[in-house]
């Protein structure tokens, strides 16, 4: 392939001028709106403390992150109705239930205060310079919706009446059950294990093993089923005229009319790559195909951090570099052949018959561990995912039955202002979970060697949960540098700003009542000042809120009994005056199902409310090195001497995260 054939074929990563133009446009824009924002709206300043350059240097010693995980609870508390008996018997018992006469329905009022900027996307829209993402609602009708609050409360709520941890299915879950995906053969602990799956020993260099990836064509036949037909290769060196027309730092395939060129890119450092690969055409004669196994197709489907040429993306970004159609039954010359393209592949250990195990790009292309995510839950944990639990019961439970709770969109009641000009955000974090040193339980001794997705018996961390961040991190929510392709301006309403929401209850029992009361006053049972987190942008301190709620209960027998009563609607309303009693029938109840595991979950809810803790953000009193323990590391870390990422440092527990960064402060 010529260099402006590929030049054409990357032009999706590449800015035209005019875009360019257009976005300096923006940030120019963006800059001077902020001038116009403090004209439009006085907002209390933020306050940044003084800092001692070399107490931060010593803190940084461990590893800033905006995120934390609260642990798994070792036993699921049960619905009150729960049988082991089967779905049918839990189906008709969950009937019986929701029908007892001293059930209780009405509606919780929420005031949701926004402790810091907020934003919920709503639709996009093209501005002519960029992409505009609006609030909910719009821009000058910001609105909570109310599947929000319910994703944010249900989590709280799961955790707090510790409920199962199951993969996600049928759109409901808590993890994605997955194999991660990696390529490492610079250092421990990953290197032995990539090196035992795609090398082997070098008697003569031990420090640069053989490379055991075979090279072949991965087909696609007019059926749709898929095929590696094994070929021959050998290493061509660069030649100077490659090198000057950038072959060595290209992701290429160049087709030949015997033989195709492998090159992968640029290599890591300043080492130049010597040499690639070529790999000879075969016979695709059906009995030179090995089978692709289904699952080794989703499995190669998954992994969605590939930096380099997608073998199955024909029409993505990132892919198109084989041969298609016509063109592909031409080179095979086979007609079933509808597309082909150069790999490389590994079969199967332990197996007399040719099985794949995994195929890339490259001799040295990226494999997926040997277990999932879901294999790293505790089995303990695992074996109870068949109980339905107080979330089932209250929240809707798969296609047995629908929730009992409904949430109305929140609006906006007391207006404290809002970005007037839309502007970029600081890059979002998605995640990122193979940084296995912060995903995965670790031993926290020095000696203790660092556990990764493909070592058994070692456990997830639990719900990952953000931080809350002080106000001198949240109002800078603004990237000043060109921000990254596809990126959309957003206008975020301000801190103070105040919404009203409603949630409906319908037939909850006293304890269920109880349990969702608990996880909407968690402030007043742990004496902490607790805020929520909602929307995006939490990694780089928005969405912080706080909750009041008044809760009013309905006595349908009392509201039909008449129409009206003192010349009103007759409602069988009433506030109810005090929540105790309900909370305390939901933690007698926690507390006799878990029996000898309290302790564990008081462990939990000690991770879960450190992470909820206010206190750590408020101004004036928050800690004085808190926003930067809460900045996520740059993974460039070129000039960080500690080097977190390279070194893959492990991270505290909560408690202990904020014990090294509060020092004597908390």
């Amino acid at each position: 392939m010529s260099n402006e054939k590929f030049i054409k074929k990357h032009k999706h990563k590449a800015e035209t001028k005019a875009k360019k133009q257009a976005k300096a446009e923006a940030l120019e824009a963006q800059k001077q709106a902020k001038a116009k924002e403090q004209i439009k709206i006085t907002r209390v300043s933020p306050i940044e403390k003084p800092i001692d350059n070399d107490v931060l240097k010593n803190l940084q010693s461990k590893p800033s992150v905006p995120y934390n995980f609260v642990r798994l609870a070792p036993q699921v508390i049960p619905a009150e109705f729960y049988t082991t008996n089967g779905d049918d018997a839990n189906v008709e018992n969950y009937k019986t239930h929701v029908k007892q006469s001293d059930n209780l329905s009405g509606y919780i009022d929420l005031s949701i205060i926004t402790k810091t900027p907020l934003f919920i996307g709503g639709q996009t829209v093209d501005k002519g310079n960029g992409l505009h993402q609006e609030f909910y609602g719009g821009d000058d009708n910001p609105t909570i919706p109310g599947s929000s609050l319910k994703g944010m409360l249900k989590q709280i709520f799961k955790i707090v009446t510790a409920s199962t941890f199951r993969p996600f299915e049928d759109g409901s879950g808590d993890f994605e059950d997955r194999k991660l995906y990696f390529r490492n053969f610079t250092r421990n602990p990953l290197r032995d294990y990539y090196n035992d799956r795609m090398t082997s020993p070098n008697p003569k260099n031990n420090k640069k093993p053989f490379r055991t990836a075979i090279p072949g064509f991965l087909i696609k036949t007019s059926t749709n089923e898929y095929y590696i037909v094994k070929g021959e290769s050998k290493m061509v060196p660069y030649s100077n005229e490659d090198r000057y027309n950038g072959k060595d730092v290209q992701k290429d395939i160049v087709w030949h009319e015997m033989f195709v060129e492998i090159h992968t890119g640029p290599t890591i450092g300043k080492k130049k790559k010597k040499e690639y690969v070529t790999i000879l055409k075969p016979n695709f004669k059906p009995e030179n195909r090995i089978s692709v196994p289904t699952e080794c197709i989703h499995s190669y489907e998954d992994d969605v951090s590939r930096n380099t040429i997608n073998l199955l993306g024909r029409y993505k970004p990132d892919g198109g570099f084989g041969k298609y159609d016509d063109e592909a039954a031409q080179f095979t010359e086979y007609e079933d052949i509808i597309s082909v393209i150069p790999c490389h592949y590994a079969l199967q250990k332990d197996t007399t018959e040719d099985k794949i195990a995994h195929f890339g790009h490259g001799q040295l292309y990226r494999i997926s561990y040997d277990l999932s995510i879901g294999d790293h839950i505790p089995k303990t944990i695992k074996d109870q995912n068949d109980i339905v639990d107080l979330t089932d019961s209250v929240f809707g439970f798969s296609d047995k039955w629908a929730g009992r709770l409904s949430f109305t969109d929140g609006r906006l009641v007391e207006d404290h202002g809002r970005h007037r000009f839309g502007a970029y955000t600081k890059p979002l974090l998605s995640p990122k979970p193979t940084s296995f040193q912060f995903y995965l339980n670790q031993g926290f001794n020095e000696s203790d060697k660092l556990n990764h997705w493909g070592i058994d018996d070692v456990s997830i961390r639990g719900y990952k949960m953000y931080w809350h961040q002080p106000l001198i991190n949240a109002v800078n929510w603004q990237c000043n540098e060109e921000p990254l392709e596809n990126s959309k301006t957003i206008c975020p309403v301000y801190e103070g700003n105040v919404f009203n929401s409603r949630i409906y209850f319908d037939r909850l029992t006293r304890i269920e009542l109880g349990a969702l009361l608990f996880a909407l006053n968690l402030d007043k049972e742990e004496k902490r000042k607790i805020c929520y987190k909602l929307g995006m942008g939490k990694s780089i301190g928005l969405g912080s809120i706080e909750l009041e709620n008044k809760v009013t209960i309905i006595d349908a027998k009392e509201r039909y009994s008449s129409m009206f009563e003192d010349k009103t609607w007759k409602t069988g309303e009433s506030p109810l005056k005090d929540s105790a009693e309900f909370i305390d029938a939901f933690v007698t109840y926690r507390d006799n199902e878990l029996g000898s595991n309290k302790k564990d979950y008081k462990t939990m809810l000690d991770d879960l409310y450190s992470l909820m803790d206010w206190s750590l953000a408020e101004d004036p009193e928050y800690p004085t090195y808190w926003p930067y323990a809460t900045k996520m590391m740059s993974i460039d870390d070129s000039d960080d001497e500690n080097k977190h990422f390279v070194n893959r440092t492990k991270l505290d527990r909560p408690s202990a995260f904020i014990k090294h960064w509060c020092q004597k402060e908390c």
